[in-house]
């Protein structure tokens, strides 16, 4: 990837955006803790009072450029975070296809054998019929890399879980594992994307609130 940003930065020295990626509100699938993927479900309408509550210090107010998954969760949740904000869409940061599984629960799903399988792998063994791990994790970085040319200082891309959980296990300064980087509905991180000369990117992140840890079925 050779990415050109020598308009922006001395010799030798990165190019530094500061981004938001945010994790859509909560939906009612959501709520039943069901694997809400390909399914375009809009938020609940609780959502549109909580939502503006996680970001109480004005955490947003500097944000100018918005980024979304063009499914009705991430739409919405940037209209009550970013209102009257133009959203730019990108079709590749839609969340995983989950196949057989899609929007089942662990209730429904405990005694199938190949949900047993999924759990005991750590979330490695793919659903049936659904879009492979590595599959999705390649989807979204590719259209990421493709974006970060173009992403403009304080922008936010208000995304999936897992759209969140790809980016940021490919490129999250320090590394960690994908399922680290889960969040709960609604929360985000403040990241430093640095642009090296070589064009090799690099997301320094912190979250924007305590408390964000969700297990794996949420």
């Amino acid at each position: 990837m050779n990415l050109n940003h020598t308009e922006d930065k001395q010799e030798n020295q990165p190019v530094v955006r500061t981004i938001y990626l945010i994790r859509h509100g909560i939906t009612p699938g959501n709520s039943e803790k069901r694997y809400v993927g390909r399914t375009d479900e809009g938020l609940m309408l609780s959502e549109e009072e909580r939502l503006p509550g996680l970001y109480p210090q004005g955490e947003l107010a500097g944000v100018k450029h918005l980024v979304c998954s063009p499914m009705k969760r991430c739409r919405e949740t940037a209209a009550i975070l970013f209102p009257g904000m133009e959203q730019l869409l990108v079709e590749d940061f839609k969340e995983m296809d989950f196949g057989d599984f899609e929007y089942k629960n662990y209730q429904e799903l405990k005694d199938d054998p190949a949900y047993q399988a999924y759990l005991d792998s750590m979330g490695r063994t793919p659903f049936p019929n659904s879009e492979p791990f590595e599959d999705f994790n390649a989807r979204v970085r590719k259209a990421f890399e493709a974006l970060v040319p173009t992403l403009e200082d304080e922008t936010a891309l208000v995304v999936h879980g897992g759209t969140i959980m790809a980016i940021l296990s490919g490129y999250g300064v320090p590394q960690q594992g994908y399922f680290d980087y889960m969040i709960k509905n609604g929360c985000g991180y403040c990241l430093k994307l640095r642009v090296n000369d070589r064009g090799r990117i690099s997301l320094h992140y912190k979250k924007m609130q305590k408390d964000t840890q969700v297990i794996m079925n949420e």
